[in-house]
């Protein structure tokens, strides 16, 4: 079987949250990495997601929490949306 690991970074303009996390977490850079696994089929490649994680550093230490890459695009979308004031 084969596997591939790609890091991708993603921005987050304002504090963020995921499922999962305890708290929000700051707005900035942070490393998402997704493993897939290739799957056998005689005609093309096929690519199926297997893991995604985020890095979470706090000063010396990285933390790499699994999370679920829909929940990373809403939280990506919410970020990139404007803001309402009221």
């Amino acid at each position: 079987m084969t596997i591939r690991t790609t890091t991708t970074s993603v921005t987050f303009q304002r504090p963020f949250n995921l499922v999962g996390f305890d708290r929000p977490q700051a707005a900035g850079i942070y490393e998402v990495n997704t493993e897939e696994e290739l799957l056998d089929s005689v005609k093309v490649s096929v690519w199926r997601r297997v893991s995604t994680t985020i890095a979470l550093r706090n000063g010396v230490t990285t933390q790499y929490l699994p999370i679920n890459a829909e929940d990373l695009y809403d939280a990506q979308a919410r970020d990139a949306a404007p803001l309402i004031r009221g």
